[in-house]
Parts: C-alpha cells; sequence; structure tokens
C-alpha cells in the first residue's frame, strides 16, 4: 500500500472482553450485559430519597453476563470508590455471581445528608448504572 499526502486512514478496533469458565477456557465477551440498580423492593431507581439516620440500601443486577467471569464490580460515590476501608465507615458491600448474573448490594449505614450524591454501579468500564440519592435532614413527605 502507498500512501500520498492526500490519503486517509481509517482505524478499526474491535475489542472483545476475555472471560474464562470453570476450566479455565478463555471465550470472547460478546454479549452486552445489561444492569440496573434497584431498591430493596426491586423497583427500578434513578433517584431515591432517604432520612437522616437511616441505611442507604442499594441493589446492583446485572444479567447476560458470561459464567464465572474475570470481571470486576465496583460502587461508587461521585469519584470516589467506595470500599470497607473508607474513611465514612458503616460502608459494606456484597456481591454474588451465580450463572450469568452478578448481583450487588451497597449498604450505607446511618446515613448523613454528605451521603448525598450520585452512586455508580460500575462493571469493568464494560457497562455501569447510576442513581441519584438524596439525605435528608428533617421530616419531607416522599411522593
Amino acid at each position: 500500500m502507498t500512501l500520498t499526502g492526500n490519503s486517509t486512514l481509517v482505524y478499526i478496533c474491535i475489542i472483545h472482553w476475555v472471560c474464562a469458565n470453570e476450566d479455565s477456557t478463555l471465550r470472547p465477551f460478546t454479549n452486552n450485559p445489561n444492569m440496573r440498580i434497584v431498591d430493596v423492593r426491586g423497583v427500578l431507581l434513578h433517584e431515591k430519597f432517604y432520612q437522616r439516620g437511616s441505611t442507604i440500601e442499594l441493589q446492583c443486577l446485572v444479567q447476560d453476563v458470561p459464567s464465572v467471569p474475570i470481571l470486576h464490580l465496583a460502587w461508587y460515590k461521585g469519584p470516589n470508590r467506595l470500599n470497607y476501608d473508607t474513611m465514612r465507615g458503616g460502608v459494606s458491600v456484597k456481591t454474588d455471581i451465580r450463572h450469568e448474573t452478578v448481583t450487588s448490594w451497597l449498604r450505607v449505614n446511618q446515613a448523613v445528608p454528605s451521603d448525598t450524591g450520585n452512586y455508580t454501579c460500575l462493571l469493568r468500564n464494560v457497562v455501569s448504572a447510576s442513581v441519584i440519592v438524596h439525605v435528608l435532614n428533617g421530616k419531607h413527605t416522599f411522593t
């Protein structure tokens, strides 16, 4: 191939997420996982209100994930990753992988107004879901 000063190149990047099954055989991650954040009743969330002192409880459901994936799921509040050693304390995350479904629970005990923010469940830069959480500092009516 000869290129001239007026030549245009088109670059195509194909990304395959690679997963391993039980016998460590690698296979491409070809489907797009379905992710959503729900409350304890299973109701899809985009925005959620909590009272000060209550427990923030969010559940991240990811479906259509290849079994036993080499994937990483994490919770974030804004740009900050939430984990057990956060200075906030009272944060717990439990993640369960079964078949082609990943379920992760986030609990933040004794919610305070500074817990207000955008909470995101992220599956290794493949897919994410977010919910805006508001912690109210008094008696308010929820609609």
